[in-house]
């Protein structure tokens, strides 16, 4: 039985459903269509969006961190066979001091790359939130 606002029982619909929960569905008319199907689509569209754009960052940031990684790898095995050939400990300490000099910078190198993605996503998400709904204001979905 279909209850509407004043809470009367109606006996055309068999199937119970409590107050005006979906009163634009309700309203019969070809507007439906602009007021509930297509703010959904272009949140849909939306999203999709983002989802792209953010895979896109993530695919470009893994990329770089990969090579870095190798980088830092390559780095390592070279500072190795470097401590091999050392015969003093004042060498030692300057080989260690170059090594973590040079691993310092390649890492803030990294961290700023990764920033500089991960901002770009986030630009581009707002912006295509923005035009999610710059032409489409919430208002616009309720009817109003």
């Amino acid at each position: 039985m279909k209850q509407g606002t004043s809470g009367a029982a109606d006996a055309n619909y068999p199937v119970p459903f409590v107050g005006d929960v979906f009163p634009m569905v309700q309203q019969p008319g070809a507007d439906v269509t602009a007021r509930v199907i297509n703010p959904l689509v272009r949140a849909q569209v939306a999203t999709l969006t983002l989802q792209a754009n953010n895979c896109r960052a993530i695919s470009y940031a893994l990329r770089d961190r990969f090579n870095f990684l190798g980088q830092r790898l390559e780095a390592d095995a070279a500072f190795t066979e470097k401590l091999v050939a050392l015969k003093n400990p004042q060498d030692f300490a300057l080989a260690c001091t170059e090594y973590w000099r040079g691993a310092v910078a390649d890492y803030q190198s990294e961290f700023a790359s990764i920033t500089k993605y991960m901002r770009r996503a986030t630009d581009n998400a707002v912006v295509t939130m923005q035009d999610a709904s710059v032409d489409h204001p919430a208002g616009a979905v309720k009817g109003e």
